[in-house]
């Protein structure tokens, strides 16, 4: 049984992150995903909520079994971009899902892209369309390229690289609303553009 963690070090609309150990964290479902309708807003309990929407109960369970089948085809040259996740524990009222933690070089725990900002590196670029060009190749609807979503590990002072951590949005099982994201012809597209639109916002130099 692992208890609740009081060190909070991220958070994102259906799960709150917690510093388990110096290396390893933990994703704990929220209790429950707020929604705002004009200037009030509503609760409702977190796993009828993602069960209702994308017929999913337990959003640790799910993002483990995404992961397991990525990283049975992510190249050995590229497997430092993705954070590992080590697997589920169980918790009082639910699961936690266990992921090595993502830190520099110093011992920081590296940024987000959005907490990074503009990022002229060109190693961190050059490995960054690599991932895309594996994604596409290998024809994976990953659909989770934002800057919220990829963390910049400084490697040392002059180098970057980007660390994926979030593996829950990966096929069309989060997007009930588009089904012709089914079809590669529309989820490499989006793939794509979400690449294309990244480097514009953070990496496009003026």
């Amino acid at each position: 049984m692992i208890p609740r963690i009081s060190v909070n070090i991220g958070s994102g609309s259906y799960r709150n992150v917690y510093l388990f150990s110096e290396n390893v964290c933990c994703k704990i479902a929220k209790e429950e995903r707020r929604k705002s309708f004009g200037s009030f807003s509503i609760g409702f309990p977190s796993r009828s909520y993602t069960m209702l929407k994308f017929g999913i109960t337990d959003f640790n369970v799910h993002e483990y079994r995404n992961y397991v089948r990525l990283s049975q085809r992510i190249p050995e040259h590229l497997r430092g971009s993705f954070a590992p996740i080590i697997g589920i524990g169980d918790m009082e009222g639910g699961s936690t899902l266990l992921q090595e933690v993502v830190r520099d070089y110093d011992g920081q725990i590296s940024l987000s892209m959005l907490q990074q900002g503009p990022i002229t590196n060109d190693e961190f670029w050059k490995r960054l369309f690599a991932i895309r060009d594996f994604l596409v190749r290998e024809r994976i609807p990953f659909f989770n390229i934002n800057p919220r979503k990829i963390l910049v590990r400084r490697v040392d002072d002059r180098t970057m690289e980007p660390v994926f951590f979030d593996f829950k949005r990966i096929g069309v099982r989060t997007f009930p609303l588009q089904p012709h994201l089914l079809f590669w012809r529309y989820s490499g597209r989006k793939v794509m553009r979400e690449f294309t639109e990244l480097y514009e916002e953070f990496g496009r130099k003026s």
